[in-house]
């Protein structure tokens, strides 16, 4: 079985242009034989792709990187991210409390798990989304990502290249 897995930056809104980018994302994961999906379940860009996963019938794994991610959530947040959890194919739960390391390590098992990752990524130099990128690349990975800040597409090929693909 192929895995894709999706990563994102937290500030990424349920808007109309973020769901058709994550509907294209996805699409380009399903015509390279993508068949299930990994995703993080934090805030705002994985529960974008969980929304759109869930509304599509598509097979996806929530991978938990504690038992306590949402403690310091709003209740909001929460309750979203439960009845997100409740969609989901399968939970994997990587740890059993929050310790330093724990959200690397989620993505990191990610990565490891997955042909290709999906990236609403804005280039940032810093942050989870960034050190997940660039993890993937490192691991030879395909990345397919779409800008939020440009609204293009590109298949990242290195840190130095990258291919528009529109």
């Amino acid at each position: 079985m192929k895995f894709a897995s999706v990563t994102g930056h937290r500030y990424i809104v349920d808007n109309s242009m973020n769901r058709k980018a994550v509907n294209h994302l996805i699409n380009l994961a399903v015509e390279s034989g993508i068949e299930k999906f990994l995703v993080g379940m934090s805030r705002g860009a994985d529960f974008l792709f969980a929304r759109v996963l869930s509304e599509r019938k598509l097979s996806w794994i929530a991978v938990i990187p504690c038992t306590d991610q949402t403690c310091l959530w709003n209740e909001n947040d929460r309750t979203r991210h439960k009845g997100l959890i409740d969609k989901a194919d399968n939970v994997i739960i990587l740890s059993n409390e929050y310790k330093h390391g724990v959200m690397h390590h989620r993505n990191e098992y990610m990565v490891d798990k997955s042909e290709m990752l999906l990236a609403i990524y804005d280039n940032s130099v810093s942050g989870g989304t960034a050190h997940t990128v660039n993890l993937a690349l490192k691991k030879h990975k395909r990345v397919v990502q779409f800008n939020p800040k440009t609204y293009e597409f590109y298949a990242i090929k290195s840190r130095q290249l990258s291919l528009n693909l529109f």
